[in-house]
C-alpha cells in the first residue's frame, strides 16, 4: 500500500486494480484502453476496485482525500 498524489500529467509508479480513499469526495483516474477523466465517488474508508488497470490519479476532479494505492 502507497500513498497516492493525484497529478494530471503523472502516472502511477504501480499500476492499479484497487484504491483505498480515507476521506470521502471523488475519484479523477485514467485506466488502461478507457475514458480519461473517469471520476468516481467513495465514502470515507473504502476501497475502489476496478475491472481495469488504473494508470493516473488526477488532481482534476480529485476531492477525496487519504488516497492508497493497493497494487
Amino acid at each position: 500500500m502507497v500513498a497516492v498524489t493525484p497529478s494530471d500529467t503523472a502516472d502511477l509508479p504501480n499500476l492499479s486494480y484497487d484504491l483505498f480513499a480515507t476521506g470521502a469526495g471523488n475519484i479523477s483516474v485514467d485506466v488502461l484502453g478507457g475514458p480519461t477523466a473517469l471520476v468516481l465517488p467513495v465514502l470515507a474508508n473504502s476501497r475502489l476496485a476496478f475491472p481495469t488497470i488504473v494508470k493516473r490519479v488526477r488532481a482534476t476532479g480529485t476531492t477525496a482525500t487519504g488516497i492508497f494505492n493497493l497494487f
